[in-house]
């Protein structure tokens, strides 16, 4: 009896981040913004669950050698947390030494930026003593071979994400990076007719 009230909650589960995961999908894929895109990816995944994300967008996509900066495009806060950054924030990488630990192929997760060994002063500073942060999460954008940029959750209390979520932010940001790109690029062209029209 204790196994199967086990398994029916773990299938609860399951089908609870499943329901999630299509309604998140039909979501982003409706988004006519970067802000829009970002909060469709943050309410159907365990990121709403952190005080704050961002997406962010590389200055040039990063194939073999690394872009010079990183541009704030959207952010999302939870209830009763303020903007930190604004969009159109510019990070520099050289100021920056995190940047380095970012990967194309898998998120990366950064429980205690206290602890965290790896962690440059300017970015300890930066996100526990100016903002602070305690827990990082970052999952990259990425479009067929096109590394564009990535969401950063942040929290301010340590915070455990397991597997099952972490898939579920994975699978959701490859669809999310698809549309942001589509309207990044028709931005571009938009801003650029408009200049000709000028």
């Amino acid at each position: 009896s204790l196994e199967r009230a086990r398994l029916f909650e773990e299938t609860e589960i399951a089908r609870s981040q499943t329901e999630a995961l299509f309604t998140g999908s039909e979501n982003v894929v409706r988004s006519t913004s970067m802000d829009g895109i970002l909060a469709a990816l943050v309410q159907a995944t365990a990121l709403k669950d952190l005080d704050r994300a961002t997406l962010f967008f590389f200055n040039r996509v990063w194939q073999d050698t690394a872009p010079e900066s990183t541009i704030v495009v959207a952010t999302w806060q939870n209830k009763n947390q303020k903007q930190l950054v604004p969009v159109g924030t510019t990070y520099s990488h050289d100021t920056y030494p995190l940047f380095q630990f970012l990967r194309k192929d898998a998120p990366s997760i950064i429980e205690d930026f206290t602890t965290f060994p790896h962690l440059d002063e300017n970015s300890r500073r930066l996100f526990v003593e100016g903002l602070g942060l305690r827990t990082a999460i970052t999952v990259p954008l990425v479009v067929g071979d096109q590394w564009l940029g990535f969401v950063m959750g942040l929290s301010s209390t340590v915070h455990h994400i397991n597997e099952s979520e972490l898939r579920q932010i994975t699978s959701l940001t490859s669809q999310a990076a698809t549309v942001a790109q589509s309207q990044r690029l028709y931005q571009e062209a938009d801003s650029r007719a408009e200049r000709e029209q000028i």
